[in-house]
């Protein structure tokens, strides 16, 4: 990737950063961990029909996030829009939906009234989905009772418990491939969908046809690789330099030597590239 020159000098140690970066931005917890012991589990096919027929919004995607923060009513002293928020450096917009650091959301919530008030009243609601099922299957008869309970209200967590819920997040991905084509528009979708389900994980390779888990790897390195909002090894330093001044209320010039220079590649790699 162009993005990442170092993945021609060291991969190994490129890929295993990327993957931590996978990690960070596609979480994965054991379904298990969250059960409730009574918790009702929805047959795979069931659970299947439903979620392949959802379209899933989100407080965070940046429409919806600007006309929240506008609503909020930001006073002279705040910044008037949530781009200006952005640029401030006080949450990012990552694959159009706005994103907002653990430190800076625990930063602005323990500020006293009166401080970023609309920016608080943001955060309290950012995490809000709300499902919206297509017609045909509202007309599902078997699935009348599981539509009452995820579609129309505004929530902070939708969650179906599947028999094999990475059964059902492989089959939704060959799902979403018929019907958008345009696998980043799939990647999307089935990322939501999979977020439902708990984040089950899985294997590409044994769940897909080789086709299809090849799709799967191009769409989501094309995004890792584009993503405006993701930035490579400077911009990321320069994110991090800002959010910790943001977070304690100093300069950017108190922060600076907190970290390593810029232009730097991570320092583990030095004695690599010394050999190289």
């Amino acid at each position: 990737m162009s993005r990442f020159p170092s993945l021609n000098y060291v991969p190994g140690e490129t890929r295993r950063i990327l993957r931590d970066r996978f990690d960070r931005n596609l979480r994965v917890g054991r379904q298990a961990r969250f059960l409730h012991p009574d918790a009702k589990v929805t047959p795979d096919q069931l659970a299947l029909r439903l979620l392949a027929g959802l379209e899933v919004s989100s407080n965070a995607d940046w429409p919806a996030a600007a006309n929240a923060y506008a609503a909020a009513g930001p006073t002279a002293l705040e910044p008037p829009d949530l781009q200006a928020l952005a640029d401030l450096g006080w949450l990012r917009r990552i694959w159009g939906r706005a994103r907002i650091g653990l430190e800076l959301r625990v930063a602005v919530l323990r500020a006293p009234a009166g401080v970023m008030d609309a920016f608080k009243v943001l955060i309290s609601s950012i995490h809000g989905q709300r499902c919206e099922a297509n017609s045909f299957t509202q007309e599902d008869a078997e699935l009348t009772d599981l539509l009452k309970i995820v579609v129309g209200a505004t929530v902070d967590s939708i969650s179906i418990v599947g028999q094999t819920p990475e059964w059902i997040a492989a089959r939704l991905w060959e799902i979403a491939l018929a019907q958008d084509g345009a696998t980043d528009l799939a990647l999307r979708r089935w990322v939501d969908w999979w977020g439902i389900l708990q984040n089950p994980p899985f294997v590409p390779e044994t769940v897909w046809s080789v086709l299809d888990a090849q799709a799967f790897r191009d769409a989501a390195q094309r995004i890792i690789a584009t993503e405006p909002g993701l930035g490579g090894w400077d911009e990321t330093r320069s994110r991090y330099v800002q959010r910790a001044a943001l977070k304690h209320s100093f300069a950017i010039a108190v922060v600076e030597p907190w970290f390593p220079p810029a232009g730097l590649l991570p320092v583990s790699w030095t004695p690599r590239l010394g050999v190289l």
